[in-house]
């Protein structure tokens, strides 16, 4: 279950945690969530994986196979159909590695071959799709050498190359304030 408008002094440490539908004005339960993405309401919806491959296929099911996993992850719980329906999926990779970004993933949890999607890391931008992979942008503090060292598969550089630009001091702010235990650290890696 979600909570729309809710009222959240700072982050609280699960997704799942019932605070998060303090001071709400309305709530949204998983079927919701999947009618309105299948009706084209849903813009954005972010996944996480344990492993990507640059034509967009996630792995969140297990690494080995199927039929003898060696670790089993928190599975798809519904992201194979949900990713397809949103209008723009995003993947994050808070930790860029060659473990992560992989030529290709060993269980196929999710993919879209109609459309390209990006993937955020803490590195830089990529689009990933039946072309391949092509890095958008890279962060200031990542060389492409070492966004290269830290991809396991191969990747063209966009002409347009860009580098994001740093938040701003009162962005910053906010960011500390909504999460003043520092939670987004252990997400990242600080």
């Amino acid at each position: 279950m979600g909570s729309l408008d809710p009222e959240i002094p700072t982050l609280l440490p699960s997704s799942e945690d019932l605070g998060y539908l303090d001071g709400r004005s309305a709530e949204i339960t998983i079927p919701d969530l999947f009618d309105h993405a299948r009706r084209g309401r849903v813009d954005t919806v972010f996944f996480g994986a344990a492993e990507v491959d640059a034509e967009g296929r996630t792995n969140m099911t297990a690494s080995g196979s199927l039929d003898k996993p060696r670790t089993k992850f928190p599975g798809v719980a519904g992201a194979a159909t949900l990713r397809q329906w949103v209008r723009r999926p995003v993947l994050l990779v808070p930790r860029q590695s060659r473990r992560n970004l992989v030529p290709e993933v060993q269980v196929a949890t999710t993919r879209d071959p109609r459309r390209p999607v990006t993937l955020i890391s803490d590195l830089g931008v990529f689009e990933l799709g039946a072309f391949g992979a092509r890095l958008l942008a890279r962060h200031p503090w990542a060389s492409e050498e070492h966004i290269a060292e830290r991809t396991g598969f191969a990747f063209q550089v966009s002409e347009a190359l860009s580098v994001t630009s740093l938040p701003d001091a009162r962005t910053v702010a906010a960011i500390r304030a909504i999460d003043p235990h520092g939670y987004r650290d252990a997400l990242v890696g600080a």
